[in-house]
């Protein structure tokens, strides 16, 4: 039960970070600017529609409204401290807050990720145009 928790407060705790944090290399972009704006930097290759940018952009909006949120903020540190002091039964509550607090803000259980507004051929393509710009795993 107690991976359980931690896995589950792991999940709603990046459930907004797509992508890792920023390193340094030619993938900064898609790192440091998240997941849609990386995708919009490929508009053009990816011959996205006018639907798919205007979609791209809401996830966007929710995304920074959600991550510029006082209280989000204020959860996801007590998250953090309760997950270090290895409070366990705090947890699902906290969770609980999250997830209740996000769906305040619009987010639905089912929002559309970024990938979920391309097309499979789209996805693909996106893939391999950043995969150049991936570190190699070692």
């Amino acid at each position: 039960m107690r991976w359980f928790l931690i896995c589950a407060a792991m999940l709603v705790a990046t459930s907004w970070a797509e992508e890792p944090a920023p390193a340094a290399g030619k993938n900064e972009l898609r790192m440091s600017k998240g997941l849609v704006a990386s995708i919009l930097s490929h508009a053009d290759a990816l011959n996205l529609t006018a639907e798919q940018k205007t979609e791209l952009a809401s996830i966007q909006a929710l995304r920074e409204k959600i991550d510029s949120d006082p209280q989000i903020k204020a959860l996801f540190t007590e998250l953090q401290d309760a997950i270090a002091a290895k409070e366990e039964e705090k947890i699902p509550v906290i969770v609980e807050k999250i997830s209740a607090r996000k769906a305040e803000l619009g987010a639905a259980k089912d929002t559309k990720s970024a990938m979920d507004v391309l097309t499979p051929e789209q996805r693909k393509k996106y893939n391999e145009l950043t995969k150049a710009a991936r570190p190699a795993v070692k």
